[in-house]
């Protein structure tokens, strides 16, 4: 059974408004790349804070330690989607919030 999510997106500071397909892509990108890490299981919520290539994730209330190659698996792979959204150039700071609705 497919889950539904709530996605706000921040960059730089600045919300950042999301159509469906956009939403729905970040959504799974994002839990897919998260639920790889160790002892990640089921994501009701999920918020991810990047700073200057420094990601800090929290899932379901608990802080995941990421490994400097986690880190930077996690970074490149947001930055990477992010930046090819209109309206988001360089990407200093990112915030990402999801949060399940079932």
């Amino acid at each position: 059974m497919t889950k539904n999510y709530d996605i706000e997106l921040v960059v730089n500071n600045e919300s950042i408004g999301l159509t469906p397909f956009p939403a729905e892509f970040l959504t799974n990108i994002v839990l897919a790349a998260v639920s790889s890490l160790k002892d990640v299981d089921d994501i009701k919520t999920l918020e991810l804070y990047e700073d200057d290539g420094n990601t800090k994730i929290v899932v379901n209330g608990t802080r995941i330690t990421l490994t400097t190659f986690s880190n930077d698996y996690v970074t490149n792979t947001i930055n990477g989607l992010l930046s090819t959204l209109r309206g988001v150039e360089t990407i200093k700071s990112a915030r990402i919030d999801i949060k399940s609705l079932d």
